[in-house]
């Protein structure tokens, strides 16, 4: 509470809230790993899931930097088969890597209509609500993918709660 007082007056500036977000993505390799498309993840930390031919073309041009052929094949993922949590997923990294956090978060906020119980999906949101300021919003991702056994959610949640702490007594 005294912390989203703290903010909305502007307390805080917008470097303490970069470090913030810096501190719970970049120090968790877990979380960025999250966030990265399957191409760009370490072959132990990929699933053994099967994409389909345009989200696996999608991934390729993204990893390749380019960005918007990326965009467009998962639009067209998206026209053929548009309950895809994946597409929108996957959308939803590439728009965070755009820094675009309202589109990320309608990405993976349509993934979890999809697919509700995707931690990774629900990681990610969380950690588009940090970026955002919205330390309520992103703990209650984190505890809830914590309720489903994921140890990333439950480092983000301890971790956010001690850069709250931390912010707080810096506001006052």
């Amino acid at each position: 509470m005294l912390l989203n007082a703290a903010l909305q007056r502007n307390r805080a500036s917008a470097a303490m809230r970069r470090i913030l977000v810096l501190s719970v993505i970049s120090f968790c390799p877990t979380a960025h790993a999250a966030q990265q498309p399957a191409a760009k993840r370490s072959a132990s930390q990929q699933s053994t899931k099967v994409l389909p031919p345009l989200l696996a073309e999608a991934e390729a041009l993204y990893s390749q930097g380019r960005v918007d052929d990326a965009k467009s094949k998962i639009q067209e993922e998206l026209q053929q088969n548009p309950a895809n949590a994946e597409a929108y997923d996957l959308l939803g990294a590439i728009s965070v890597s755009e820094k675009n956090y309202d589109g990320a978060r309608d990405a993976f906020q349509r993934a979890l209509k999809l697919g509700p119980n995707s931690a990774r999906a629900r990681n990610n949101l969380g950690n588009v609500y940090v970026a955002q300021g919205k330390f309520d919003l992103a703990e209650q991702e984190f505890r809830s993918v914590r309720k489903q056994g994921q140890r990333a959610a439950s480092f983000h949640a301890g971790r956010l709660a001690g850069c709250r702490k931390t912010i707080s007594r810096r506001a006052a």
